[in-house]
This record gives C-alpha cells, structure tokens and sequence, in this order.
C-alpha cells in the first residue's frame, strides 16, 4: 500500500507546481521591468569616455558650466589636463529626464571601491534649438556617491 506523507516528493509536486504557476502569472502580468530608454547607451558611451580620456579630451567632454565650476575655464582645463589619468567605470543605473536632455547615472569604478553620481546634459552648437540633431551628451557634474 502506497501513501504519500507530507514532504516526500509525491505529495511536494502539487504544491510546487501550484507554486509555479503563480509565479509565471505575476511576471506575465506586469511584474517586468520597461525597456531600456534608447539614449542610455549615448550617455554610457559618454561617462565611459570621459573616465578614459587622457589630456585634453576629457575638457572636450564637459559642458561649459562644468568647465568653469570645476576648472575656472577651458584654458584652465587644459593646462591641468596634462595630469589626468584614464580609468575604466561602470555605469549601473541611468534615468533619463523626460525631455531627454539631461541624465543622472551612479558609476562605479571598475576595481569597485568608488561609486560616482553622474549628471550628464545633451549640449548642442550654439543657435541650435530643441530637439537639436547635432546635440551631443557632455558631463555637467561627477560627485562621489
């Protein structure tokens, strides 16, 4: 005579498969995270450059409000540009403003010991107006996390 018990495999199949059936239904029903916004991969490429840039690249790479916070000016930037070391980061997270001229990313350097915030901005040549083709994604602000 045969009987299952509670806890031997015969008497678990129907409540693991009960288990699972609830599990599939949730994430069918909306549980799933939304796409990737299109423009992260710009912004990504763009924080990633920037940490690789040696010399005057990096200045390149700034809106002119940053280049002035953190430098003083472009000239500036360049002068002190000859000691900037490449790096390798991260980018985790990226949430991308509405209008998507603006973006906000936690970065992490590769070896892991420092995490950044990152504010990038789509800057485009001068007289260019909104939605500008030739805008392209610069670093407004790096803070540490």
């Amino acid at each position: 005579m045969s009987r299952s018990v509670a806890g031997t495999p015969s008497a678990r199949r129907p409540a693991l498969a009960a288990l699972w059936l609830v599990v599939a239904s949730v994430a069918a029903c909306g549980a799933q995270t939304p796409p990737p916004d299109p423009r992260a991969g710009e912004v990504v490429r763009t924080i990633q450059s920037f940490a690789a840039a040696e010399g005057p690249r990096a200045c390149d790479l700034l809106t002119e409000g940053a280049l002035v916070r953190v430098y003083g000016g472009r000239a500036s930037c360049l002068e002190r540009s000859r000691g900037f070391e490449a790096g390798e980061v991260k980018v985790e997270e990226i949430t991308v403003t509405r209008d998507g001229n603006r973006a906000t990313a936690e970065a992490r350097s590769v070896g892991g010991s420092q995490q950044f915030t990152v504010v990038a901005q789509r800057v485009g040549p001068p007289g260019c107006r909104p939605p500008c083709p030739q805008a392209r994604w610069r670093i407004d602000s790096v803070k540490p996390a």
